[in-house]
């Protein structure tokens, strides 16, 4: 009698959870003031992106962007062959510096849901979303309320990663989507990276760190000046050529995007955001590139 009414209460347990996840769904996408959002919605699928505000990076969101693109046309592959319902793909994805490590997959009439966290690739967001065509495969609920006995929280993802397949994602791997552009200078995703791209010509800097930075043009100027930064350099490249390059101290190497502003033919590197005040005018800036010189240069740490 004791283990019917046990498993009764479970089976009532996850009709509830899954009755009210939509509603337990949407607040997990702001986190206040920690949490920087980008939310990509397409037709059969809206993926949220939550980044710890310190070592967030746009470039990271571009990919997850990139990501969401590929994987809405999968999800139309699998609802045309009818192994899924036509009903929204809902992805939660937490920044594991900010939650202990979870997983939720489950689904109600009004969509599918996967709620978790780190960084997963396209094969592993392909093979969750497989995971509801396969009809023997049961909810997933491990939850980072539970995270009370060292690493079985990781041991039990690690078994439902385990079982993923994705058949038919390789189809769509080697498209090329273009996830920002400005003028001749563009990134694009293909085969789960990113890359940038100046005329079409594809260029040797890592998509780590902040967006290419296009100083500011004069009038009577015919050249075209971007600044590419990866996380150990700078680059100045013109024309779509590089012509300079600076590396940085270790100290100085970027875990997070630069704060940037752009001034009368300067532009500034600032961790933090470039904030100014009366006593250190630059305090924030960590390297700079004059437009009249045609440089970088580094700020010393005592002058930041």
């Amino acid at each position: 009698m004791l283990m019917k009414q046990s498993r009764g209460r479970r089976i009532l347990c996850r009709k509830l959870v899954s009755a009210l996840l939509p509603a337990l769904f949407l607040p997990l996408v702001s986190y206040a003031t920690v949490c920087v959002d980008r939310v990509y919605n397409e037709a059969h699928l809206s993926l949220s992106l939550c980044q710890n505000h310190s070592g967030f990076n746009e470039t990271r969101a571009l990919l997850f962007k990139g990501r969401a693109f590929i994987l809405n046309q999968y999800i139309e592959k699998l609802i045309r062959a009818g192994k899924l319902q036509d009903k929204k793909v809902n992805v939660q994805i937490d920044d594991q510096a900010l939650t202990y490590s979870h997983l939720e997959i489950t689904q109600n009439k009004s969509g599918y849901y996967l709620h978790i966290s780190g960084y997963p690739d396209l094969d592993m967001l392909a093979g969750y979303v497989y995971w509801f065509a396969e009809k023997r495969n049961k909810p997933v609920y491990i939850a980072y309320e539970t995270y009370n006995n060292g690493n079985w929280n990781e041991q039990e993802i690690a078994r439902v990663n385990a079982r993923l397949r994705s058949p038919g994602i390789e189809a769509f791997a080697h498209e090329n989507v273009t996830v920002w552009q400005e003028g001749n200078m563009k990134m694009v995703y293909a085969n789960d990276e990113t890359h940038y791209a100046y005329a079409g010509n594809k260029l040797a800097v890592k998509t780590n760190c902040n967006l290419p930075v296009q100083v500011p043009r004069r009038v009577t100027d015919t050249v075209d000046r971007w600044l590419l930064v990866q996380s150990d350099s700078a680059f100045l490249y013109e024309n779509g050529r590089q012509s300079l390059a600076l590396a940085f101290p270790a100290k100085d190497r970027a875990y997070e995007d630069f704060g940037v502003s752009l001034r009368n033919g300067r532009v500034d590197f600032c961790w933090g955001g470039c904030q100014e005040d009366e006593h250190k005018p630059f305090r924030s800036v960590v390297f700079y590139f004059l437009r009249s010189d045609n440089k970088f240069y580094v700020v010393p740490p005592d002058q930041r």
